[in-house]
């Protein structure tokens, strides 16, 4: 079972891996999180299962690839001088069951990764239940763009905080930052089932998106704004094991993330917004995160919260959003 908490200890190195390559498959259980997080928050959700599933696949597959070619080497030292040393992995043998009960047998770390990875979730078997790689890429893809929405939310309540006069819980809050999105484009004329380049979805729209997407905001805006790639990268790619491994190898980049989202859900927790947060060790340092002030024209849509309130509050649910 994925425990967000648990998978920051050992993805910023606070806590050992408790099977080889844990940290590269709670890496991508966490991209994943990042962008399904609101659905079945606090346990596990279906796309972080199916991730966890997917992604230790792809590791037993890859230590496959090493023994079939450690194997080969050491066979071809014992032939004719001369011959070819190309290694077909064509030649590999096919994942049988008797071959996966020899790996599992032979393979501590292949055993490790099968038992914690997929015997828990229903072995083999349980396998049958998850799509795709193609059509897990693609639903990514689908919660990514809608994700993208509560970028501008995350930036308005930061530069609030740092930038803003006044009431800093009431003027950072979510209904507020809709209401920055939504009047910043409001003259804009939309067109009734197609989206209009440079104007922002409906007030409706945003409070929708944040509710389901809260809890990663955060995670989403540091990827968008501030030059962090932590997004789940394509299954469905040959070189999925071994750039997910380069990513995960990264520890010192993985704690400049996550002490880059400590930073700004303090700020947050310091103006009063107790927003849910995930539990960063106090021992990753802090990054600060800068955010740009206000323009007058900006600042002459903040002080229009009052007069469009009415409206933002006839598109809102008052009793989900900090009105």
């Amino acid at each position: 079972m994925f425990l967000i908490d648990d998978a920051v200890e050992v993805l910023v190195g606070e806590r050992n891996e408790l099977f080889k390559y844990e940290r590269a498959i709670r890496l991508f259980q966490f991209q994943v999180w990042t962008l399904t997080s609101q659905e079945f928050f606090p346990g596990a959700t279906t796309h972080v299962s199916h991730a966890g599933q997917m992604a230790a696949v792809m590791f037993l597959d890859y230590l496959e690839e090493e023994d079939f070619v450690e194997s080969e080497s050491e066979a071809r030292k014992f032939r004719a001088v001369g011959q070819s040393q190309l290694i077909n992995l064509g030649d590999k043998p096919l994942q049988r069951m008797e071959r996966i009960l020899m790996m599992r047998q032979n393979s501590n770390i292949y055993r490790q990764i099968y038992d914690q990875m997929l015997a828990l979730p229903g072995g083999l078997l349980g396998l049958l239940g998850t799509p795709s790689p193609g059509d897990f890429d693609l639903e990514m893809a689908r919660q990514k763009a809608n994700a993208d929405a509560v970028v501008g939310m995350v930036e308005y309540q930061l530069r609030y905080i740092q930038h803003g006069s006044g009431d800093k819980r009431r003027g950072s809050s979510p209904a507020h930052a809709i209401h920055f999105m939504w009047a910043a484009t409001k003259d804009i004329r939309g067109r009734r089932g197609k989206t209009v380049e440079g104007k922002s979805p409906s007030a409706r729209t945003l409070g929708s998106k944040w509710r389901q997407y809260e809890r990663s905001a955060i995670f989403i805006y540091l990827n968008e704004r501030h030059g962090f790639s932590q997004r789940p990268m394509p299954i469905d790619d040959f070189e999925f094991v071994p750039n997910l491994l380069k990513q995960s190898d990264n520890l010192k980049e993985l704690r400049r993330y996550f002490g880059a989202y400590a930073y700004i859900t303090e700020c947050f927790k310091a103006a009063g917004q107790e927003q849910p947060s995930v539990k960063v060790p106090a021992t990753i340092d802090r990054v600060p995160i800068s955010t740009e002030p206000f323009s007058e024209a900006e600042l002459g849509i903040i002080a229009g919260y009052e007069e469009d309130k009415p409206l933002i509050d006839s598109r809102l649910e008052a009793d989900d959003l900090d009105i």
